[in-house]
C-alpha cells in the first residue's frame, strides 16, 4: 500500500510555497523603495558613461600613437629618400654644367678650326691663282723669247693632260 501523504502536510507546504513568494514580492518592492528614497544618486549615472567614454578615448589615443609613430617612422624614410635624390640631383647638375663647358669649348674650337680651314682654303684658291699668273708669264716670256729668236710668233696652250 501506497504511503499516503497526509493533507495537512500538502496544505503546510502549499502554505509556505505562498508566503515565501508573498515576502519576496514585499522585499522587492520595500528594496526599490528604499533605493529610491536613499536614492541612487543621478551622478553615478554620468560617472559611468564618462568611464565608459574614458575608455574608448584612451584606446583611441593608444591607436592614434600607434599612428603617429607609424607616420613618423614613414616620414624619416621620406626624408632620407629626398636626402638621396637632392644629393643625386647635385651630382647630376655638377655633370650637365662640365658637359655643357666641354660643349661651349668644342664649339669654340670647331669654329677656330673651320675658321682656320676658311683661311687656309683662300690662301690655297689664292696660291693656285698665283701660280696660274706666273704659269701664264712664264709662257708669255717663253712665247717672246721664242719670238725673238725665230721671228714667228706661236703660242700653243698647254695642254691640260699635259704634265710639265
Amino acid at each position: 500500500m501506497p504511503a499516503v501523504i497526509p493533507v495537512e502536510f500538502i496544505l503546510v507546504a502549499i502554505g509556505g510555497v505562498v508566503v515565501g513568494w508573498l515576502v519576496t514580492l514585499f522585499l522587492s518592492r520595500l528594496g526599490k523603495k528604499i533605493g529610491k528614497s536613499q536614492g541612487a544618486d543621478p551622478r553615478d549615472g554620468k560617472i559611468r558613461s564618462l568611464e565608459a567614454d574614458l575608455r574608448v578615448h584612451k584606446a583611441d589615443v593608444a591607436k592614434l600613437k600607434e599612428d603617429r609613430e607609424g607616420l613618423e617612422k614613414k616620414v624619416r624614410e621620406f626624408e632620407e629618400l629626398l636626402k638621396i635624390s637632392e644629393e643625386k640631383r647635385q651630382e647630376k647638375d655638377v655633370r650637365i654644367d662640365d658637359l655643357k663647358k666641354s660643349l661651349r669649348d668644342s664649339v669654340h674650337k670647331t669654329r677656330e678650326l673651320r675658321h682656320e680651314l676658311t683661311e687656309k682654303a683662300s690662301e690655297n684658291i689664292i696660291s693656285e691663282v698665283m701660280l696660274r699668273e706666273a704659269k701664264t708669264e712664264l709662257e708669255l716670256a717663253h712665247a717672246s723669247t721664242d719670238m725673238i729668236s725665230t721671228g714667228e710668233l706661236r703660242y700653243d696652250p698647254p695642254d691640260e693632260d699635259d704634265p710639265k
